[in-house]
């Protein structure tokens, strides 16, 4: 056995023969389709979580004396403002693949089948949530009277 982790997918029977047999119970996916999907989410878990550190080496980390000195902590607001981008305009491009549809340029399969950057955008937010929550939770100390040692 390889040092390269190893991810196993089970699968039913038939399975191959998605969006070929009785494609009106099962649909037109195909399980290509669908690997595609996941190959999509994969990536986009991972460039997230390569975001959530980027993001925690971003991040301000300081003393407020306001504050009775507790640490807080600031995000990067051109990092958020990108997330924020990538999020408009998938919803913006999932509103123009929908009004396409609505007006009869392609079939609803075809519409819901090219989802796979619907899936990269949701792993890159899920990536990026669980760096940055974990590198905060390791970062800010716990407890309601940590103050700074002098």
């Amino acid at each position: 056995m390889t040092g390269r982790p190893l991810v196993l997918l089970l699968s039913g029977p038939n399975l191959n023969l998605l969006g070929e047999r009785e494609p009106e119970i099962y649909g037109a996916t195909t399980l290509e389709e669908i690997d595609a999907a996941l190959a999509h989410a994969s990536i986009g878990l991972a460039l997230g979580t390569a975001v959530g550190i980027i993001g925690l080496w971003l991040t301000r980390f300081e003393f407020d004396e306001g504050h009775a000195g507790r640490l807080v902590y600031t995000p990067n607001r051109w990092l958020v403002l990108a997330l924020t981008g990538v999020v408009a305009l998938r919803i913006g491009y999932g509103l123009l693949r929908g009004w396409q549809w609505s007006r009869g340029e392609g079939d609803a399969t075809e519409w819901l089948a090219q989802q796979g950057n619907l899936l990269a955008v949701g792993g890159l937010l899920l990536g990026h949530y669980l760096a940055y929550a974990w590198g905060l939770r390791q970062r800010l100390p716990r407890g309601p009277g940590v103050r700074r040692v002098q």
